[in-house]
């Protein structure tokens, strides 16, 4: 179940359109896109920040979860209706990284019941580099105190949000 979640918390930016006034996100948005269309979770995990393999067991370890979590949702019969990016807030500056929150909203239907949900979730685009890269954290609903405690290197000033869970709806 927390493989599953992982892989729809993190990589749902399948279908997104970017939102950001940032070429150079947008490109790297795009290729994440891309990588996570072909399956090729082992150029995907490159746009992850550096810092959540260490608290997963490294690249292999993220690749191998990515894997059973997209079989699993395939299995589930769930698909991806739409994808959507938006700035989530104020750009914040610290040690050198710049760091942009992002609002990622996805809409999935699950096949058996045509039943849709959306999912809403922040992401922290980080540049070590001022803007050229860039490189993605998923804060997968946790609280702002959870996310700092993870990441000490994240500003305060960041706006993390929380979002409910998914929405139910019997919409087509």
């Amino acid at each position: 179940m927390k493989a599953r979640f992982f892989f729809i918390a993190f990589t749902f930016s399948v279908f997104a359109f970017a939102q950001t006034t940032n070429a150079s996100l947008n490109k790297t948005l795009k290729e994440y896109r891309q990588n996570l269309l072909a399956g090729n979770y082992e150029s995907l995990v490159d746009y992850m920040y550096p810092k959540v393999f260490a608290m997963v067991g490294g690249k292999p370890n993220v690749v191998k979860m990515l894997k059973m979590a997209s079989q699993k949702t395939k299995e589930e019969g769930v698909s991806i209706k739409s994808i959507s990016h938006k700035h989530g807030g104020k750009m914040a500056k610290k040690d050198g990284e710049i760091q942009i929150p992002i609002i990622e909203t996805t809409v999935l239907e699950a096949s058996k019941n045509k039943k849709r949900f959306s999912t809403q979730l922040m992401l922290i685009a980080i540049s070590e580099d001022e803007g050229k890269s860039w490189t993605l954290i998923n804060t997968m609903n946790q609280k702002k105190e959870q996310i700092l405690t993870f990441f000490p290197n994240l500003s305060s000033d960041l706006e993390i949000k929380q979002f409910e869970a998914p929405k139910m709806s019997l919409s087509k």
